[in-house]
């Protein structure tokens, strides 16, 4: 019964012991090797929301350089019909009646 039970722990040990190199032979990368794989992977994500904020504030300085643009040629038109509309005849009678 104890050479059974010896039997069995010495099997036991040698598939703990073949289990634990079969593990070793195909764990994944070394720790080491684990960490600098994440930090680039962290590093490239982070360098691409950088590129992204670039690309967004690049976008929206032409959206306001170009709306700014809109305005301004929108206010010069306006005082370009104002003006014309006060030297035509419809701007005199409009003076003449008023005032």
């Amino acid at each position: 019964m104890a050479r059974r039970k010896l039997t069995a722990l010495g099997i036991l040990a040698l598939g703990a012991g073949i289990g634990a190199s079969v593990a070793l032979l195909y764990a994944p990368r070394p720790g080491k090797h684990t960490r600098r794989k994440l930090i680039h992977s962290a590093n490239k994500a982070l360098n691409q929301l950088e590129d992204m904020r670039e690309n967004i504030q690049d976008q929206m300085t032409d959206w306001v350089d170009g709306a700014s643009h809109l305005i301004v040629t929108g206010r010069d038109s306006a005082k370009d019909i104002f003006e014309r509309a006060n030297k035509s005849r419809v701007g005199r009678y409009l003076r003449s009646v008023a005032g």
